[in-house]
């Protein structure tokens, strides 16, 4: 996936909610 950052953003911020 090229777009690492973002996905791995998401996954932090539904990690957190």
């Amino acid at each position: 996936m090229v777009h690492k950052g973002i996905e791995y953003g998401m996954m932090q911020v539904i990690a957190e909610g």
